[in-house]
Order: structure tokens, then sequence, then C-alpha cells
């Protein structure tokens, strides 16, 4: 819970989403683009080699939400974790639960 504590982030899923990917980093990037690959709903989508977990990665970042996008926000984006790979950049927005607390508009 390192970076959940780092970001102030101590509440519903940010701490189990901050256990889950700290420990999954200390895997060789291969093993973990595989177990984050296979966990996706889409991923026949996702390349079969993302290429190593270049130096760029993200907890809680904070983007501009004034982009050629219409995100509905007017201060920021604030997805849960960014990654970048070599051939590929990843998004995770994790929820506390499979039942709710995710919406298409936030996705989108």
């Amino acid at each position: 819970m390192l970076y959940s504590t780092h970001h102030n982030k101590n509440t519903n899923e940010d701490p189990k989403t901050s256990v889950v990917f700290e420990n999954l980093l200390l895997f060789p990037d291969n093993i973990f683009w595989e177990i984050l690959k296979d966990s996706a709903a889409n991923k026949n989508v996702l390349p079969e080699d993302a290429g190593l977990l270049l130096d760029r990665f993200e907890f809680w970042p904070r983007w501009d939400s004034c982009s050629s996008y219409n995100t509905g926000n007017s201060n920021y984006v604030e997805p849960d974790i960014f990654f970048r790979f070599e051939k590929v950049d990843v998004i995770v927005e994790a929820k506390y639960s499979d039942i709710s607390g995710q919406y298409r508009e936030e996705w989108e």
C-alpha cells in the first residue's frame, strides 16, 4: 500500500489497487504483461507481446481534462494507473466490485 498511502488514497478500492499492482510490478515484464492481459475483459484485442515496461508508470495521474475528447470533467481526469510498455499504453480503472461502481461514461 505504499502508493496509496503516498497519494493519500486510503478509501474504497485504492489500497487494494495499490497492493495488487505494487506486487505485480515485481514480476519480469513479460510475466506481468501475461497476467495483466489475461485479466482483461477485452484480452483478444491486446497484443501478445507488449515489450518492456518502460520507466513510465503512474498511480493516480492527474491529466488535463481539456483535450479533443469531451470527458465531462472540468478539472482533471484521474485513472487509477497508467503503464507505458514499448508497444502499448495501458490505462487501469479498478473497481471494488464486479457488480457495481463502474459506469459507461467513466470508461468513455
